[in-house]
């Protein structure tokens, strides 16, 4: 639900990363997200979309994007550690 009427996000995972927090994501999240290159698209009430260009951050990156992901979301959770 968004905006109180049912939506879907439709995107191409091989070009773009979609992270949907459905309650307050807190400031940590927002600063480790707008850190790893993604910017905040939408927000309704307490729900946040965040997207980032999949292909501009792999270039932009020396690690592979599974190494990527897994550190953003350690980042995100607040986890330590090489694996979750």
């Amino acid at each position: 639900m968004w905006a109180g009427r049912e939506a879907e996000v439709v995107y191409d995972p091989t070009a773009h990363q979609v992270v949907m927090f459905r309650s307050d994501a807190g400031d940590n999240a927002r600063v480790v997200l707008a850190g790893e290159g993604f910017r905040r698209l939408a927000v309704d009430d307490r729900q946040e979309m965040w997207v980032r260009d999949r292909t501009a951050q792999v270039d932009a990156e020396a690690e592979p994007l599974a190494t990527v992901h897994s550190l953003t979301l350690r980042r995100v959770v607040g986890t330590q550690g090489h694996s979750l």
